[in-house]
């Protein structure tokens, strides 16, 4: 009687049919893991962080979104300083080259304030203050403090709309709101000028 062997030819090919699945499926595993670690490195140097937050160096590198946040910053602190009862908001346009006919108060401006001295009537201040009062609207008036200009609560954005745009949205405080102007280390010898009639840029 001959002895019975322990594998057969169809158990040999049932083997190397299995073992050649089990290796394909780790190569395709494998293939996988290296592809998802691929793209989680790629994201992560690109510098966006995982829970979708921009990270500071985007930001940073980001000139536009940058000025973004500086104007909502801006606007924020110019509604700190105005509410609706305390401000009068003015639109106003002009000519190239024609002076706005505001006078500053001279040592308020040099702390670098722009609290209105006077209104120049033949200006276009002039000409909307009285198409203002005739609608029975307040106008800009002596003692007013400007707050805002084109959204911007900065002295120097403020003071470059003022010279450059031929467009201005404004935003006054009003004179019984306005504090005192902190004079230390302002000169006293000073005097309010019209910047109407100044040159080279009349503000």
């Amino acid at each position: 009687m001959e002895p019975t062997p322990l594998t057969t030819p169809m158990d040999l090919g049932f083997v190397r049919e299995t073992w050649v699945v089990a290796m394909l499926t780790l190569l395709a595993a494998v293939a996988i893991a290296a592809l998802v670690g691929r793209l989680f490195f790629a994201q992560k140097s690109s510098g966006t962080a995982a829970n979708g937050d921009e990270p500071a160096t985007s930001m940073a590198s980001n000139p536009e979104k940058l000025k973004a946040l500086e104007d909502t910053s801006n606007e924020a602190a110019v509604s700190l300083k105005c509410v609706a009862k305390d401000c009068l908001e003015v639109s106003l346009e002009r000519l190239p080259g024609e002076a706005w006919g505001f006078a500053w108060h001279v040592r308020a401006y040099a702390a670098q304030r722009f609290l209105v001295a006077g209104v120049d009537p033949n200006s276009p201040a002039g000409r909307l203050n009285q198409e203002r009062l005739a609608q029975g609207l307040p106008a800009v008036a002596r003692g007013d403090e400007l707050v805002g200009a084109n959204g911007s609560s900065d002295h120097g954005n403020m003071r470059r709309d003022l010279v450059i745009a031929d467009k201005l949205y404004l935003q006054f405080l009003r004179a019984e709101f306005v504090g005192p102007v902190d004079l230390a280390g302002v000169p006293h010898a000073f005097h309010e000028r019209r910047l109407s009639r100044e040159a080279p840029a009349p503000l």
